[in-house]
């Protein structure tokens, strides 16, 4: 049996097996929400909600992870924000964040962290065409969530305009940077 298995997390390669225990899961969801902190600083102001790295930072961790670590990532970070941390993008923290337009987004995350680790578990980062399908689902979950959460303040045609248009264009550029990431990470792992 290789080293390399299709049903194995990527992150499982850094350290051997007996090595990868709770203590490598925690270092790497602290890095993982670390990043994420920093994604959603790095950001271009669009209202009602601005175009931050967060998913990509979430899609490339989930990927690399597996999605059971990448949901513990995304569930940390979200945490770090809900305690009033100032993790997301906008400075808006705490209870407050439940009623900001970025909500929808932000809980976007898990069902994406969770379906793109999934599929690059099940060897869709093997490939660029695979992987950029696991990005696009993954993109794609974040959009919708986040079409859902405007769409309640504001109506769906509304919402689609304001939250999902303007972020089409940026988000397939950011598939395409996974779809070439991923497969590289995955043929420097065998």
């Amino acid at each position: 049996m290789s080293i390399f298995s299709v049903d194995r997390p990527l992150k499982s390669f850094c350290w051997s097996r007996s090595e990868v225990s709770w203590l490598h899961n925690t270092a790497l969801v602290l890095f993982g929400s670390l990043l994420l902190a920093i994604s959603a600083k790095i950001s271009l102001p669009l209202q009602p909600t601005p175009v931050t790295l967060q998913t990509f930072a979430v899609l490339l961790l989930s990927m690399l992870f597996g999605s059971r670590l990448g949901v513990l990532t995304v569930l940390a970070y979200l945490a770090e924000g809900f305690m009033g941390m100032p993790v997301f993008a906008e400075p808006v923290t705490g209870f407050a964040v439940f009623l900001s337009p970025t909500i929808g987004y932000l809980l976007g995350f898990i069902p994406a962290a969770f379906v793109a680790g999934l599929l690059v578990e099940r060897g869709w980062g093997m490939s660029r065409l695979s992987a950029g399908l696991a990005a696009f689902i993954g993109a794609t979950i974040i959009l919708f969530c986040g079409w859902l959460g405007l769409a309640v303040v504001s109506g769906p045609q509304m919402a689609f305009t304001l939250g999902v248009v303007p972020f089409v264009g940026i988000e397939l550029a950011k598939v395409l940077v996974l779809a070439a990431t991923i497969p590289f990470c995955w043929k420097s792992a065998k």
